[in-house]
């Protein structure tokens, strides 16, 4: 379980469970939190380019669900 009550600097996490059927993700610009009942099982990211590597390796283009969340 991933909680962070403030960022030190902007993180980005990805949390999942253990098959990785439910998958967490997200920024927290500095100063703002994290909570996620998942797993702690991905590092924090520093960099957003590596967090969305590591999300195309999962399966997941953020910026594709973002468009459909905006509906």
């Amino acid at each position: 379980m991933i909680r962070i009550l403030a960022t030190d600097r902007d993180t980005w996490f990805i949390t999942y469970n253990d098959d990785k059927s439910i998958i967490h993700y997200g920024e927290a610009l500095e100063g703002t939190s994290i909570d996620s009942g998942q797993s702690d099982n991905d590092p924090l990211y520093y960099d957003k380019a590596d967090w969305l590597i590591r999300l195309a390796e999962l399966g997941i283009d953020p910026e594709e669900i973002a468009k459909y969340n905006d509906v």
